[in-house]
């Protein structure tokens, strides 16, 4: 089971927040719109703020507004037929995407913002030098 508390913002169409609770996050909701996200921010700490917001995506007004008030990641769970700034989220899950693979994402996005040192890929050795200097260890050449 994953943990985490999560802010759900929009109409939940889906039954998302259910998913989520069932994977042990724990989930608060608001409606799409800056007073309610205000209020539901000041209420406590947050891991990811997920978005659902149909028909159209929240406003720049109101990401800006989210991005002021969390420094926890943005997730948009896009819908087929509206049109948004990729840019504008810490990632974004496709209209149809199963919940296997949006809670991948969520708990990845999750795990990346807590601790992003572990999220950056290795240092230092160039593709393929592990393999020679394991090579050179046993005495095989490649």
């Amino acid at each position: 089971m994953t943990s985490g508390q999560i802010l759900f913002v929009g109409r939940d169409v889906c039954a998302r927040v259910s998913v989520l609770k069932h994977m042990g996050y724990g989930v608060e909701a608001c409606v799409c719109e800056a007073d309610a996200l205000r209020q539901a921010l000041a209420a406590g700490a947050v891991d990811a703020v997920l978005f659902q917001c149909t028909p159209e995506p929240p406003s720049r007004m109101l990401l800006g507004t989210c991005r002021a008030l969390t420094s926890a990641p943005i997730v948009l769970f896009a819908d087929r037929e509206s049109p948004f700034r990729g840019g504008d989220f810490d990632a974004v899950v496709p209209n149809l995407c199963e919940p296997r693979e949006w809670l991948l994402k969520i708990a990845t996005v999750i795990a990346e913002h807590r601790d992003p040192e572990r999220a950056k890929p290795p240092q230092g050795a160039a593709p393929g030098e592990e393999n020679l200097r394991i090579a050179s260890k046993t005495g095989n050449q490649h």
